[in-house]
């Protein structure tokens, strides 16, 4: 099994004023429905945890069973499906819209509470409260 820092390749690049600001490495494998590689990247054995980049795909089935269709849910709350959140007033308000226009609330979920990540979040969102 290969490090996460080893084998890795330049996946994106960020350029400005014809500069490159920026370069983002990493591993990627395309796989078909037979789960045999069509294309890679990197170390396509690598074992790593996805985290906060597998959100767009565990959002997928929101869409595709016609769920967010149905519910009307536009741009912002597909983002916030495909995203992590850090409690901050942003994401918080946003959430807590989405769920009043549901007819829910903070103890409709199922989730355990986590402290703000900014600072200026902390401040404002107490601990257990979102």
């Amino acid at each position: 099994m290969t490090d996460v820092g080893q084998g890795d390749v330049g996946l994106v690049e960020v350029w400005r004023g014809g500069r490159l600001e920026c370069l983002h490495r990493g591993h990627a494998v395309v796989v078909d429905r037979a789960g045999e590689i069509v294309a890679a990247w990197g170390d396509p054995d690598l074992v790593t945890y996805p985290r906060s980049s597998s959100m767009p795909i565990q959002a997928l089935p929101l869409v595709e069973s016609g769920a967010a269709d149905a519910a009307g849910l536009g741009p912002a709350q597909l983002a916030l499906a495909c995203a992590s959140h850090q409690a901050a007033a942003i994401h918080t308000d946003r959430v807590a819209a989405w769920l009043s226009g549901l007819g829910l609330g903070d103890d409709d979920l199922r989730c355990t509470t986590t402290c703000a990540a900014a600072r200026r979040s902390r401040a404002t969102v107490p601990l257990g409260t979102r």
